[in-house]
């Protein structure tokens, strides 16, 4: 099931990542309910901190979720062999279309489409997580949307790198969270 899965989306989801992730989401955690919105989120979160390709990463880690050792092979297997065989045949094609003007101008549009993609598969990644932390919280709600605002800021201006602005926001709302306790704590008695 997770090889054709991956299979049809491998073959679906043109335009790289924010696509495969749209709508491995979509089967994943919409249609089929195996992932919830917040594993999924997490997923995401533990991918970005591996080197290499998340969308892959992802696959390996959700497949291995469902169905061990096994949904990783048929996931990865899946989303990766038609991607690749297109990619090589668009390719050889793409070779001698790729001077024409229309060519040209289809392909300014679809950088917008992919941005306009990018911002959807954030506010899915975010959403379950501000959910969370408004129900726990104000205190934790602010600072989840500062630190959101402020890591956005850091990676747009490519001064600081990647990976330290993602530790460095980690690390932060741990130290709020653990700092502010949650409504659960907050009830306890000793």
């Amino acid at each position: 099931m997770l090889l054709r899965i991956g299979t049809r989306i491998g073959v679906q989801s043109f335009g790289g990542g924010q696509a495969v992730q749209l709508y491995a989401y979509e089967e994943l955690v919409d249609r089929r309910g195996w992932l919830k919105p917040e594993d999924w989120s997490e997923a995401w979160g533990i991918c970005q901190m591996v080197p290499g390709v998340n969308v892959i990463a992802v696959s390996a880690l959700t497949g291995h979720r469902l169905a061990g050792w096994a949904g990783v092979s048929a996931s990865v297997a899946g989303l990766i062999v038609p991607s690749v065989a297109i990619t090589l045949v668009m390719t050889a094609g793409f070779v001698h279309v790729r001077d024409l003007p229309w060519v040209r101008s289809g392909l300014h549009g679809l950088v917008f489409a992919a941005a306009g993609g990018s911002v959807m598969v954030a506010y899915r990644l975010i959403r379950p997580l501000l959910s969370a932390c408004r129900r726990e919280s104000p205190a934790r709600l602010v600072a989840a949307a500062g630190i959101v605002g402020g890591a956005a800021l850091l990676a747009a201006t490519g001064r600081i790198p990647l990976l330290a602005v993602l530790i460095g926001a980690g690390a932060i709302l741990a130290g709020v969270f653990s700092a502010t306790p949650s409504p659960s704590k907050a009830i306890e008695t000793p």
